[in-house]
This record gives structure tokens, sequence and C-alpha cells, in this order.
């Protein structure tokens, strides 16, 4: 099922979309990787490529997480968990067992076992487990947490920016 509309949600990036920030840290050499781009709003053409390109999520109930392994291996530790469906991982390498390693930002809640929440973290998870979604490519959306601030593109370039509020973050819900 292709998406409606391309969203990216920088609700777990520790900086603003203003400050030139890269979202991971390791490389996989896929032009215009969400993960390998610098997060200058200002630099449409770029943001444009980026929010193109297909999306690889966990598959799933977006109201389930799947955990992140240490090892390649599910007796190996949880180090973090990805939430099914809506988020994104970045794809590192495939090994021939079956398992990915793979980057992305931990989406355990509160009383977890694992207590990683907004952390980024590397490690495992099985390949069958994964499936790259398309987007569509009139509009886009990009939510930058830090700063409240949605901006709207259509056909590549910014239309609008609007002020948000994405709910306030407490000790129960960071």
């Amino acid at each position: 099922m292709a998406a409606s509309l391309c969203c990216i949600l920088t609700a777990i990036m520790p900086t603003a979309l203003s400050e030139n920030y890269t979202p991971g840290h390791e490389t996989c050499g896929r032009k215009h990787c969400f993960w390998e781009t610098t997060m200058d709003i200002s630099d449409e053409d770029a943001i444009w490529a980026m929010l193109l390109q297909p999306m690889t999520t966990v598959r799933g109930d977006s109201r389930s997480q799947t955990p992140i392994y240490e090892q390649p291996s599910e007796a190996s530790a949880v180090i973090g968990e990805v939430t099914c469906v809506s988020q994104g991982v970045h794809v590192i390498e495939q090994l021939d067992s079956g398992w990915l390693r793979i980057e992305c930002y931990s989406s355990s809640f509160k009383g977890s076992k694992t207590e990683t929440y907004n952390q980024l973290v590397s490690g495992y998870i099985r390949a069958d487990m994964l499936a790259e979604r398309q987007v569509k490519t009139k509009y886009a959306l990009v939510v930058d947490k830090p700063t409240q601030r949605l901006y709207i593109f259509h056909n590549g370039k910014l239309l609008n920016t609007l002020s948000v509020s994405t709910g306030l973050a407490d000790e129960e819900h960071p």
C-alpha cells in the first residue's frame, strides 16, 4: 500500500532542521537517503529529493513495536525498539543469515525493558520484518518537533510554514 502523502516527522531528532543536522551516523550509499541528508530546510532541492525516496519500515500494526537486537539473533540483548509501519529504519548491511544491520531512533516507551527512547541505536532485525514503502510525489510534510514547525511542500517547493503543537512532553511521554 503506497502512502498517500510523504511525511517525515523529526520527532526524535535532537536538533532542529535549521541547524543542518544529519539524522544518521552510518552510510549506505543510497542517493538522497533520509539518514544521510543534511536537514537544511532552506535547501528545497535536497529536502524534496530526500522526501521522494522510498522509506523502509517494519511490517506490523502501527500500534506495535519490534525489538532491535544487539547481535543477529533473537537470543541476544534487545537494545531498542522500532514502531511498526510508521517509523523508518536505515538499512546499513545485509547479512547472509537473513538479518540486517540497521540504525534508527529507538521508540521504546516508559516502562519498557529497553530505556533507549529517543536514542539513535544500531543493531539487528530480521530481513523478513522489513518492507519498502513508496510515496506519492505531489505534496510532502515535514514536522520539526524541536521548533514546532510544519513545512508544507508542493511539487518540490516549500509552499508554507506553520506553527504546530505536537504535544507537551513530560516524564511519562518524552
